[in-house]
C-alpha cells in the first residue's frame, strides 16, 4: 500500500478516473482552484493532460488545444484508431498560480502565459518584475467577470460539456456561492440525460443551494454528505471503483522504486 503523502488523494482519485471504458469521451476535470495539486499528481502518475496551452520554452494559451486529442499512430483494431489511455482534459475556471498574463503579440495573441511555479516565486518575492500579472480570478468580483478572456472561453468550454449526452457532472467539495457557476450547472439539469453528483460534508445540513437541489427530488441528481460520503479522501479512495489493471502498475511502480533506490545507495558506497 502505497504510504500516504501530499497529493494521494488526488492521485487515488485521477487513477480511478482513468479507468473509464476507452469508448467513452475523455474525462474532463474543471477546478475552481488556483494551486497545483492536480498539476503535481499528473506529474506523479505519468498522467498527459491538455490544459490549453502549448509551447516548450514559452507555454502560450491556445484554447483550441482543447479539440486535440492522443493516439497511436499507425496502431489499428478492426479499421479504428486505437486512443491513448492516460490522457485528461484539464481546465482552470478561476486562473492559477503559475498563469501570467503579459502583451498581446503575433505568436501570443492573447497574451496568456504558463510559467514555472519557480519564477512565480522570484515575482512574490519582488526578485523578478518583467513576468506580467498573475492571473488568478478575484474571488471578491462579479458575475460580470467571467466575460473576459480566458475566462469566458473556459466557462463556455465548461457549459459546453454538460450538454452532452450522458453527461456526468461530479461536484466535489464546491458549496455553490458562486452564481456564475451555478447559473451553468442549472442550465444543464435542462438536458434530460444529464447527471449530477455532488460530494459535499455539510451537504443539506446548511439552508442553502444544495439543499434546495435536494428539495427538487430530481432522480438525476444525487449528494453525497457526512463525514465519509461527503468527505474527498473517503470519496476518492473508497467509493469510486478501482481494477486489477492499476494495482498491477502500482506493484511495477514500487519495484522500480526499490530498483533505483538499490542502485543509488551502490553509488553512494563506491
Amino acid at each position: 500500500m502505497e504510504k500516504e503523502g501530499k497529493y494521494t488523494y488526488h492521485k487515488s482519485f485521477l487513477t480511478s478516473l482513468l479507468q473509464r471504458p476507452l469508448n467513452l469521451r475523455r474525462a474532463n476535470i474543471f477546478t475552481l482552484n488556483y494551486d497545483l495539486a492536480f498539476e503535481y499528481a499528473y506529474d506523479e502518475l505519468g498522467i498527459e493532460y491538455i490544459n490549453g496551452f502549448v509551447g516548450f520554452n514559452e507555454r502560450n494559451f491556445r484554447p483550441e488545444v482543447y479539440n486535440y486529442d492522443f493516439f497511436f499512430p499507425g496502431d489499428t483494431t478492426e479499421g479504428k484508431v486505437r486512443r491513448i489511455e492516460r490522457v485528461i482534459k484539464y481546465y482552470k475556471l478561476h486562473g492559477s498560480l503559475n498563469w501570467v498574463y503579459k502583451n498581446q503579440n503575433k505568436n501570443n495573441p492573447y497574451g496568456l502565459y504558463e510559467i514555472p511555479i519557480e519564477l512565480v516565486r522570484m515575482k512574490l518575492e519582488n526578485k523578478m518584475d518583467n513576468l506580467g500579472e498573475i492571473m488568478i480570478y478575484p474571488t471578491s468580483s462579479k458575475k460580470e467577470y467571467t466575460l473576459n478572456f480566458p475566462y469566458s472561453e473556459l466557462f463556455r468550454k465548461f457549459a459546453d460539456r454538460l450538454q452532452q449526452p450522458e453527461a456526468v457532472l461530479f461536484v466535489v467539495g464546491y458549496s455553490f456561492y458562486d452564481e456564475h457557476i451555478n447559473d451553468i450547472i442549472y442550465q444543464a439539469l435542462a438536458n434530460p440525460s444529464f447527471t449530477l453528483i455532488i460530494v459535499d460534508f455539510n451537504g443539506t445540513k446548511n439552508d442553502g443551494e444544495i439543499k434546495r437541489l435536494n428539495d427538487l427530488k430530481d432522480p438525476r441528481i444525487i449528494i453525497c454528505q457526512g463525514e465519509e460520503l461527503g468527505d474527498f479522501k473517503y470519496f476518492s479512495k473508497e467509493l469510486l471503483p478501482t481494477i486489477d489493471q492499476e494495482d498491477t502498475r502500482a506493484k511495477v511502480m514500487n519495484s522500480l522504486d526499490k530498483l533505483y533506490q538499490t542502485e543509488n545507495d551502490k553509488k553512494q558506497e563506491v
